[in-house]
């Protein structure tokens, strides 16, 4: 009877080697760092829109500001009013594009699946301060649109 048959093996005949425990676990690290590294990008490419969406020159300018929202977007604002689309757009563009820019501090986000991230952090804006919370979506490759945000006042 071989060795392997009888369990005495000392790994010459086992279909399963040493070696092959460790291809797999290295095969493992490799996907799991691809997806942290895809993850990363993702999450980068939300924070470049957010931080452009809260731009003085994109908020005054609609169509740039609308290229951003998605269709479906909805916001429930600082004040307490709910905002779609629409009155988003028209809110923002409102904004004079040489006045007072929103200070954001503490960005951080979250890849909560493919092609979604979730951002959090604290905006200045005409001494009020707010912690926000932002939904981004991707629509193409590098081009993403906020589909909800919220602002709540932060504690002084």
């Amino acid at each position: 009877m071989s060795p392997s048959v009888r369990g005495g093996s000392r790994g010459k005949e086992r279909k399963n080697g040493p070696c092959v425990g460790r291809s797999n676990a290295i095969v493992l690290l490799v996907i799991e760092t691809q997806m942290h590294l895809e993850a990363e990008e993702q999450i980068a490419e939300a924070m470049a829109a957010e931080q452009e969406s809260l731009s003085s020159e994109c908020r005054a300018d609609a169509s740039r500001i609308g290229r951003l929202l998605a269709p479906d977007f909805h916001e429930f604002g600082t004040s307490g009013s709910e905002f779609g689309y629409e009155a988003a757009v028209r809110v923002a563009s409102a904004t004079d594009p040489e006045g007072e820019p929103i200070k954001m501090e503490n960005l951080r986000g979250w890849l909560i699946a493919d092609g979604i991230v979730m951002l959090k952090y604290t905006s200045e804006f005409a001494g009020r301060r707010s912690n926000r919370t932002s939904l981004w979506r991707r629509v193409a490759s590098r081009q993403w649109q906020i589909f909800h945000h919220q602002g709540t006042l932060a504690a002084a």
